[in-house]
């Protein structure tokens, strides 16, 4: 697993990352060109992307023309890359399960990162030390700037997301959801305040799941059927969050964009956390955190490929201690890699 320390301003700290990773830049911004050729919508809507991030997020813009100059591109390339993320289905299908542990002495949080078809595609740890002292560790798609796999900050505020699009009409014109996620992640320091920060805005993207959780063992799930942003909290007496690929907030229930079998994958692990959380009560400890990441079969399990008909493949596994900021990845499938520290 590729891990970068990367430190200074938002335009340093871009120039490092484009500069280090600057090969796959570069062959991302082949086929985001050759995809916006065949729609030429492509060259406008990333002006609108552009003027967005410009007016609310501008240290995020300032990252990106960064990323650019590193990388040798130009900032229209960089933009294109993130326009060809926002297209649902492009490259890969993310099916990744989020975890909340809601202990107020030792929260813990874990996440699978599932891709499907599981393309050969560069995943890397950025560890991001800014001027202002704020730091950041965060899993990212190298050629991406974003902030929706799992990641967490000085504060201890930690969350990860799960891909599952959105029914919803949608316009450029409103601001990137990852964009919003990388500021927010800057700027906030709890769950309550995530939530806040992201009800602000109407948002552009392709729909995801969120589990936040801070240092005090506050947690929920965001159901971000953009461009709405619903939350999902604890029921009286759970002691535990989690999200798959499908929403369940009840006027959500039908606002994704998974396949059959997609949906089916997801409620598979859906239920099998149900299970081991609310009636088995397995017990809240890293152990355990890596027993449920690791497990796989017929019967549930989030370890990918499930069984023999499940087409994903579980790409990388993370552990994270919010209080502790503590922050642990396993480069593969948990049941086979190594989980080794990162901060």
């Amino acid at each position: 697993m590729l891990i970068l320390q990367l430190k200074g301003t938002p335009q340093e700290v871009g120039h490092q990352y484009g500069e280090a990773c600057r090969d796959e830049f570069q062959r991302l911004s082949a086929l985001a060109r050759e995809t916006a050729s065949r729609d030429e919508r492509w060259f406008s809507d990333i002006h609108l992307m552009q003027s967005s991030i410009a007016e609310l997020f501008p240290r995020v813009l300032q990252e990106m023309a960064g990323m650019a100059q590193g990388a040798n591109l130009s900032l229209d390339d960089v933009l294109l890359n993130h326009r060809l993320f926002l297209s649902v289905g492009t490259l890969y299908r993310p099916c990744c399960t989020n975890i909340a542990f809601l202990d107020p002495e030792a929260p813990l949080f874990g996440k699978n990162l599932d891709l499907e078809p599981n393309p050969d595609r560069q995943c890397a740890i950025r560890d991001v030390t800014y001027e202002d002292g704020l730091r950041i560790v965060h899993a990212v798609v190298v050629g991406e700037l974003t902030a929706r796999d799992t990641c967490m900050n000085g504060s201890g505020l930690t969350f990860g997301g799960s891909s599952v699009g959105s029914v919803f009409e949608q316009t450029l014109q409103n601001p990137p959801i990852e964009a919003g996620l990388y500021a927010m992640l800057c700027s906030c320091q709890t769950t309550p305040e995530a939530i806040t920060f992201m009800r602000k805005h109407a948002w552009v993207g392709k729909g995801y799941n969120f589990v936040v959780l801070d240092a005090s063992g506050e947690g929920a799930v965001l159901e971000c059927a953009c461009p709405l942003v619903q939350v999902r909290r604890p029921q009286n007496g759970e002691d535990a969050v989690f999200c798959a690929n499908t929403y369940k907030l009840p006027a959500l229930l039908n606002a994704d964009l998974r396949t059959p079998q997609g949906k089916e994958y997801s409620e598979l692990r859906y239920a099998y956390l149900q299970h081991k959380l609310f009636q088995e009560h397995v017990p809240h400890t890293i152990a355990q955190m890596q027993a449920l990441l690791s497990s796989y079969g017929p019967k549930g399990g989030l370890c990918r490929p499930i069984d023999e008909g499940d087409t994903s493949k579980t790409r990388m596994s993370i552990i994270a201690e919010p209080a502790k900021r503590r922050f642990r990845v396993a480069d593969g499938r948990p049941c086979d890699a190594t989980y080794v520290p990162v901060w």
